[in-house]
């Protein structure tokens, strides 16, 4: 069975969709909500938000009451969709994110046609509540759009010479692609880390990479040579380094790791169009959790709890 057009709602923020299906998106709404990040009702958005990026969003406000949202207390705020406000949500917000106003946080969009609810969710969580119907006719546009983006066809020029594989080694290609995150913890025996799903070295992953990502990407994999090379700042390995490496980011933050899934993401919904779903699988994957453990003389060990 193909994949169903509320599955392709998360490509809203797909950077060569986002301003055309935000646009669209807005069209069947008319109003907004936040939660103000105020429990007490002590704060004033229309003066707080003064020298802000929200600073647009005052003009918009219609209404304000003490309220709950999420099991969470504050002032909800509901604004017209004015283009001020679908500025703030369509580009450094999205519909997930917390803007700021100051040390205070708009969280927990909610979005109304008239008294209907469409969509909400739990800014800190990702928790959604979408109307179904809601959530069809976003996604219908955005599998429309799909293939007018330049990935799209970046992957029809790649598509032929893999056409003749199966759909088993199609998707299980995919799902090794997919485990880079994983395969570079291991690399660095990451303190805390989930093991990799497949024994792989470098130039394993890297073949495969080759056949079916981007040529920048490729070639950033090649001048790394080595799963620690592509992260060489490294993880703490033992509890007493966790504190070194406080603040710093992973590999799962890193602008290539976001176009790899980028891709990966693309390379799933064009199989699922063109007839190639992911077959049904026995093998069951159950969650497990390496934590090392430190030894006499400063060394660590591995333990699977």
């Amino acid at each position: 069975m193909g994949a169903k057009n509320g599955s392709f709602f998360h490509f809203i923020d797909d950077e060569e969709l986002s301003e055309r299906a935000y646009a669209y998106l807005f069209g069947l709404c008319d109003r907004a909500e936040y939660l103000f990040d105020c429990p007490h009702g002590e704060a004033d958005f229309s003066t707080e938000a003064i020298g802000t990026d929200c600073e647009g969003m005052i003009g918009a406000l219609e209404g304000e009451r003490r309220g709950e949202s999420w099991g969470m207390r504050g002032k909800i705020l509901s604004f017209r969709l004015t283009d001020e406000v679908k500025e703030v949500i369509g580009h450094p917000a999205r519909l997930h994110g917390m803007p700021a106003v100051w040390d205070r946080r708009l969280e927990n969009l909610t979005l109304y046609k008239g008294e209907k609810r469409l969509y909400s969710v739990c800014s800190h969580e990702g928790y959604t509540d979408i109307d179904e119907d809601f959530l069809q006719k976003v996604g219908t546009f955005c599998r429309r759009e799909l293939p007018r983006t330049s990935m799209w066809k970046q992957l029809e020029a790649r598509y032929p010479r893999l056409s003749s594989l199966s759909a088993k080694r199609l998707w299980g290609d995919l799902d090794k692609l997919d485990d880079l995150n994983r395969q570079i913890c291991d690399a660095w025996q990451c303190f805390i880390r989930q093991p990799p799903f497949y024994q792989m070295t470098f130039e394993e992953y890297l073949a495969v990479a080759r056949d079916y990502l981007s040529g920048p990407i490729v070639r950033k994999l090649e001048e790394a040579g080595g799963y620690r090379e592509l992260h060489p700042e490294g993880y703490a390995r033992v509890s007493r380094e966790v504190e070194a490496f406080r603040g710093r980011p992973g590999f799962d933050l890193s602008d290539l790791w976001y176009d790899i899934r980028r891709e990966l993401a693309y390379w799933k919904v064009f199989l699922e169009l063109h007839r190639r779903p992911c077959p049904p699988s026995d093998e069951q994957r159950f969650p497990s959790i390496i934590i090392n453990e430190e030894k006499e003389g400063n060394e660590s060990s591995d333990a699977k709890p």
